[in-house]
């Protein structure tokens, strides 16, 4: 009789797995399906990307496919303290959020003067909620970000961001997100953080494949890494309807 309950034991316990693992793949299908879109335009671009694992949407993509990003070696090797501390966490990108909040709120750059005043000119007005109103939403958890938010992490991140949108071509392959505060016509020194998107309601992490390393390496102090027809956005720039960039 020891033997046979054992025996059911496992096998429920075997079962419990199995049915686990269905919710789990159900629960990563939208997620599954925006990234074999992503990686449709990328092979159709002929861009040097592959996908990272997949990244959970539930309203917090953006900020956990940043964090998927800062765990790539060769991204991590050069982060500051703080934003290195984030990877740390299991929480890490709930930590991003209100880390890049409160880079924002405390700076003292002219630059993000005027970013807020570009806010409060166009989206504030728009949609009637103030700037300190905007970010105590923005650390909210599972609060899609918007443009405003994504401008803000390269920045606090101080690394560019490379977005390629499903809706990409050959002559606009990607977005370009400058990370560099002091002058954004220039990139930014280190690795670029490559992410894929559908429609900005969705962030899928890309990681770039290896001769995309090596030239990265060769190229890092030059600036030349380049892909035929992209052209360089010096900052996020606010769009009609906050269309631009939006995602979860």
């Amino acid at each position: 009789m020891m033997v046979g309950r054992v025996k059911m034991k496992n096998q429920n316990e075997n079962q419990f797995q199995i049915e686990d693992q269905f919710q789990i793949d159900d629960q990563f299908q939208i997620e599954r399906s925006i990234a074999n879109e992503i990686m449709d335009t990328i092979q159709r671009l002929q861009l040097p990307f592959k996908l990272d694992q997949l990244t959970e949407g539930l309203g917090n993509c953006f900020p956990i496919a940043i964090i998927q990003q800062l765990r790539r070696p060769e991204i991590l090797s050069q982060l500051r303290p703080a934003p290195r501390r984030l990877v740390r966490h299991q929480t890490g990108h709930s930590l991003l959020r209100q880390s890049v909040h409160q880079f924002i709120v405390k700076s003292k750059s002219p630059r993000i003067a005027m970013f807020r005043t570009q806010y409060e000119e166009t989206d504030g007005i728009a949609n009637g909620v103030a700037w300190n109103q905007y970010w105590a939403r923005m650390i909210t958890d599972k609060t899609w970000v918007d443009y405003w938010f994504v401008q803000a992490t390269a920045w606090y991140l101080q690394l560019d961001m490379w977005i390629i949108a499903t809706s990409s071509t050959e002559t606009s392959p990607y977005i370009e997100v400058s990370g560099n505060l002091a002058d954004g016509s220039k990139p930014s020194i280190g690795p670029v953080v490559t992410l894929g998107t559908k429609s900005n309601c969705h962030y899928q992490s890309l990681l770039p494949v290896e001769m995309f390393h090596l030239e990265f390496q060769q190229n890092q102090h030059t600036s030349n890494i380049t892909v035929p027809g992209a052209k360089m956005v010096n900052e996020v720039k606010p769009c009609n309807n906050n269309e631009e960039i939006q995602g979860k």
